[in-house]
């Protein structure tokens, strides 16, 4: 039987043989691949649309090259059949032994750089799979033009950077404003401080007066016998004691925490209370406390108790706003894995809709308020204690609620 020839087998023009013979490419190139028969050869391989060639495995010789081939790399078919992929890939002929490793590992495609016969260089990506050419192991590689991806991806990579840029950057800008804010409110609060002291002051300060009116009564009238003195710089030690007790309270107050803790509810209540007992007796505020008085909680209780310092000044300034003159109640009770420390007042209520609007910043309805306070009680209590401060209107006033983890088992 007649073995077909090698023109025949493969369905390849006289003329491209004499192209190829006249590049000096071996035979033994081309007569690998009648193996793959003429209308295989045809269908999966000349005619398709994908860049493909052989190579092979042993030295990266390329053997075939279709049509798609000749045309993406800008170089005759003869010049191709010339070359080895060492050639076209910038890795040069060092890099085909780690393309063969990766290849026999099952790994792929693989993303690389291919020079074109005009000197451009390419990314391309390269799906290479094993054949077996009479005996003799080669690889079919089907090449992919991949520049538009990876503009797109570089695009892309830019776009995310300068987006991380952005973003760090209002960060940033968010932080210093959190920063700032929290400034403003420390200023408001101090300012809640002095004037605080100030109510606590007033009736010492009116008692020394009287108590030096006294004493110069005495002189001019000749009564200033020695117990007489004794007892008036006794009193006026124990009044500049109080004030400076006064001042002590104060400066424990305000200093923040360093870690969380379990703390007592009750007491931080009262002592919140006793800082403006004075000013609450002064405008006829009556404050009751109701509830488990056993009842803990787990935060730092210096920002707890300024919280409710606050929500107490915010409740007191609105029954002066009705006329003075009233009534606040603070209810503590436990609900589920929480402590809740309601302060309730009947000072006519919050007057906006919706009435979450109180927590915004800078938001305020009172003529001379930094519209901070309620903003930052409910930062401390989200951030610093994991808890909540929530808000309802009641009959005749409002209630802010301060809701507190309890402490771990």
């Amino acid at each position: 039987m007649k073995v077909p020839s090698l023109p025949d087998q493969l369905g390849l023009d006289p003329e491209l043989l004499r192209e190829a013979e006249a590049a000096s490419v071996p035979e033994e190139h081309l007569g690998a691949l009648d193996v793959l028969g003429e209308e295989v050869w045809r269908r999966t391989f000349e005619d398709n649309r994908a860049c493909m060639m052989v190579a092979r495995a042993s030295d990266g010789a390329i053997v075939a090259a279709n049509d798609a081939a000749v045309r993406f790399y800008g170089r005759p078919r003869r010049a191709l059949l010339a070359l080895r992929i060492g050639d076209i890939n910038l890795t040069g002929d060092e890099g085909w032994p780690r393309v063969r490793e990766a290849v026999d590992e099952g790994g792929g495609p693989f993303v690389s750089a291919h020079r074109l016969g005009s000197g451009e260089v390419r990314p391309v990506e390269v799906t290479i799979t094993p054949l077996s050419i009479r005996g003799e192991r080669h690889y079919l590689g089907i090449v992919s033009d991949v520049s538009e991806r990876v503009r797109a991806e570089a695009r892309l990579r830019e776009l995310n950077d300068d987006l991380e840029r952005r973003v760090a950057e209002e960060v940033a800008r968010s932080m210093e404003a959190e920063r700032t804010l929290f400034h403003q409110g420390r200023l408001a609060a101090m300012g809640e401080m002095l004037g605080a002291i100030a109510h606590q002051w007033r009736q010492p300060l009116n008692a020394l007066a009287l108590l030096l009116g006294n004493l110069d009564d005495a002189r001019r009238h000749q009564q200033l016998g020695e117990d007489y003195l004794a007892r008036a710089l006794g009193d006026g030690q124990r009044l500049v004691h109080k004030m400076a007790s006064t001042i002590s309270d104060f400066r424990d107050f305000f200093r923040p925490d360093k870690a969380r803790a379990r703390f007592a509810l009750r007491p931080q209540i009262d002592e919140t209370v006793g800082l403006l007992e004075a000013s609450l007796r002064h405008h006829d505020i009556d404050v009751r406390i109701e509830g488990d008085d056993g009842l803990h909680a787990f935060g730092l209780p210096n920002e707890y108790s300024q919280v409710l310092l606050n929500l107490l000044g915010n409740a007191r300034d609105a029954i002066l706003e009705r006329g003075g003159g009233g009534r606040i109640d603070i209810r503590v009770a436990r609900d589920g894995g929480h402590s809740r420390v309601a302060v309730t007042d009947d000072g006519g209520g919050v007057a906006v809709e919706p009435i979450e609007r109180v927590f915004e910043p800078y938001f305020t309805t009172k003529p001379s308020g930094t519209g901070l306070g309620l903003y930052l009680s409910r930062m401390i209590l989200q951030r610093t204690m994991g808890g909540e401060l929530e808000v309802r209107r009641v009959p005749g006033g409002s209630e802010f609620t301060m809701v507190a983890p309890l402490p771990p088992e």
